[in-house]
């Protein structure tokens, strides 16, 4: 992993692995999946902590759908790796926004999805720990 330069991701603390930005667009949703691709290569299991989002979701737009696709397409092949290796993807709680309930009822529709589980933490402390816990 030491050649491939991580823009998306921080995995200094890996097996906790944090995302350090979210893909805003179809260059940065290709290089997420390239970043989760490289992580999956190593074969070693891992969770990954999203952090609480900035801001409310603004409205699709269609490269917003376009990235979506390409997610999907990659987990035609990508979601068994997914299931073996990654144990959680934790979400974390903004509490400014207050999107603790949209998180917790975009947590299954996301474990679906990804094929692991999804869970929503309250801070990033919380998200650590229970990334921790379950990285064994």
């Amino acid at each position: 992993m030491s050649e491939f330069t991580f823009i998306h991701m921080d995995i200094s603390e890996f097996p906790v692995v944090t995302m350090l930005s979210f893909p805003e667009n179809m260059a940065q949703t290709e290089q997420w999946v390239k970043e989760l691709d490289v992580l999956l290569e190593k074969q070693a299991a891992f969770s990954l902590i999203y952090p609480p989002k900035d801001a409310q979701e603004k409205p699709d737009t269609q490269e917003d759908m376009d990235a979506r696709k390409y997610v999907r397409r990659w987990l035609k092949t990508g979601k068994d790796k997914m299931t073996e290796y990654c144990r959680a993807m934790i979400l974390t709680v903004n509490p400014d926004v207050q999107d603790k309930a949209e998180l917790e009822q975009f947590a299954p529709m996301a474990s679906a999805i990804y094929g692991v589980p999804v869970v929503v933490a309250d801070d990033l402390r919380t998200a650590r720990e229970k990334a921790a816990e379950l990285n064994g």
